[in-house]
C-alpha cells in the first residue's frame, strides 16, 4: 500500500508541475498553500485543530515540496491522525454535554456559524468553548422547531456519532 501511495503521490506531483493548474513547479510556496488548503478542507470551521496543532504542522512547510515529490505522505497522515483525534475529542465532549448539561436560552448570546476566518482555538479549553457554542446553536435550532428535549439529545448524539463513524471509515 505505501509503495502504491508513494507512486501515486510522485505521479500526481509530476502532473501538477507540468499542468496549467499551478503555473509553476511545486515549491515551498505552493506546497504551503496546499498544506493550508488541506487544513481548511478538514477543518473549515476552524474549531477542531488547535493553534498549537497548526504551529506543529508548520514544521512540514520547509521540506513539504521535496518530500512530496519523493512520494512521502507522512505529513498528510500525521495531520489526518490529529484530525481524527480532535474529532473524537469533540464527539466525546459534545455527547457528555448532551447527557449532563441543560441549556438556557434566556440571555443575549450570539454565535457566528461562519468561522472560516476565525482564530483557531489556542488550546483544548478554548476548543471546548467553541464546541459548546456550536452545540448550543444546534440545540436551539432543534428547540425552535418544537422538538422535545429527549429527541433533541438523541438526534444530536446520533449526528455526532455518525459523523465520527463516517470520517473514521474514510481513514
Amino acid at each position: 500500500m505505501q509503495t502504491t501511495e508513494a507512486n501515486v503521490t510522485r505521479l500526481t506531483t509530476t502532473i501538477l508541475e507540468r499542468s496549467q493548474f499551478a503555473h509553476h513547479p511545486l515549491d515551498s510556496e505552493l506546497a504551503g498553500r496546499f498544506l493550508d488548503g488541506y487544513l481548511d478542507a478538514l477543518d473549515g470551521r476552524r474549531s477542531l485543530f488547535l493553534q498549537s496543532d497548526v504551529e506543529e504542522f508548520a514544521a512540514y512547510r520547509p521540506t513539504l515540496a521535496q518530500v512530496t515529490r519523493e512520494g512521502n505522505t507522512n505529513a498528510a497522515h500525521a495531520i489526518w491522525r490529529r484530525y481524527l483525534q480532535r474529532l473524537a475529542e469533540r464527539t466525546a465532549y459534545l455527547n457528555q454535554q448532551l447527557q449532563t448539561s441543560s441549556f438556557d436560552f434566556t440571555g443575549q448570546d450570539s454565535y457566528s456559524f461562519d468561522r472560516e476566518h476565525a482564530q483557531r482555538p489556542r488550546d483544548g479549553a478554548a476548543a471546548k468553548v467553541v464546541w459548546r457554542q456550536e452545540l448550543r446553536a444546534e440545540y436551539l435550532d432543534e428547540k425552535l422547531r418544537d422538538v422535545p428535549k429527549k429527541q433533541i439529545v438523541s438526534t444530536l448524539t446520533r449526528r455526532y456519532e455518525q459523523q465520527q463513524r463516517t470520517v473514521q471509515a474514510l481513514g
